[in-house]
């Protein structure tokens, strides 16, 4: 029997870099009624920004086929080389690890220079931001247990809720600064701002190193940021760079220690666990 499923009916996700359907549940969207088809588990349909593309990375025990468009503008290029490029014109090289002292340790060029002059300059503060959801239903990790043990059953709450939070690491002392939200958006954004300013190091100016999501763009921070720009000033980095984002660490972290194989029975204990996390 053919079952027929509308295109508008498919899973949804808007990453500002890449727009995405999705015909069987995948990462954040869960359909029960669509898990796969056969052997067959994964189709999406996915719009690429020019000059973006996703990040290195493995598939076990999967075959993968990419279907492209017969009109494209131009050659796809495959993982990490585009990356390698962007990464360069601001002073990294694509092999290299977010450092994990504070220090930068830029590649050569003139984006090079440019890190490396800010990251010596001692009227610089420069930081990492980053958002995260901390997700209700929690997260799994594998555990090894010894033959003797009967193998544990993790309960798993069936709902999509979570809890949205803005955070920013500085690359020279660590220092950490939190805020949680209900959605993400410009508003919410400019909110976490203002309070990161009152954590600024006195006689600093903060950079702030970013990705390109729509609400750091937004029209709605352009006087707030003119106001302050003295002080604070964000510098974007290429689509989809995680390894230019040392506090993609401090998610990693969070939720092994918080979230990890853990059963949550309300959005409220997920805010304890990962609040007591970060208080620790």
């Amino acid at each position: 029997m053919i079952t027929l499923r509308k295109a508008d009916a498919r899973g949804y996700a808007n990453h500002g870099w890449l727009e995405s359907w999705h015909s069987f549940s995948f990462a954040d969207y869960h359909d029960p009624a669509h898990v796969r088809f056969g052997a067959m588990r994964v189709i999406n349909e996915d719009i690429v920004q020019p000059g973006a593309g996703f990040d290195t990375h493995g598939h076990r025990d999967m075959e993968i086929r990419h279907l492209y468009p017969v009109r494209q503008a131009a050659p796809l290029r495959q993982h990490g080389q585009w990356r390698g490029r962007q990464c360069q014109r601001i002073g990294f090289s694509p092999t290299q690890a977010a450092p994990t002292s504070g220090a930068i340790r830029p590649s050569e060029g003139r984006g090079s220079k440019k890190l490396h002059r800010l990251a010596r300059r001692k009227d610089i503060e420069l930081s990492s931001l980053d958002e995260c959801h901390f997700q209700q239903h929690g997260s799994h990790l594998r555990m090894w247990i010894t033959p003797e043990i009967k193998d544990p059953v993790l309960q798993h709450t069936p709902t999509r809720k979570s809890v949205a939070c803005f955070g920013v690491v500085s690359l020279s002392t660590g220092k950490f600064v939190r805020a949680m939200c209900n959605v993400f958006n410009a508003e919410t954004f400019k909110d976490f701002l203002k309070k990161l300013l009152r954590h600024r190091s006195r006689g600093k100016r903060m950079v702030i190193a970013l990705d390109n999501a729509r609400y750091h763009h937004a029209v709605l921070l352009a006087p707030f940021l003119r106001e302050y720009r003295s002080v604070l000033r964000m510098l974007f980095l290429p689509p989809y760079s995680p390894q230019l984002t040392p506090i993609e660490r401090v998610w990693k972290l969070a939720r092994r220690i918080a979230t990890h194989n853990r059963y949550f029975a309300t959005l409220a204990e997920v805010l304890d666990a990962v609040g007591t996390c970060f208080d620790r």
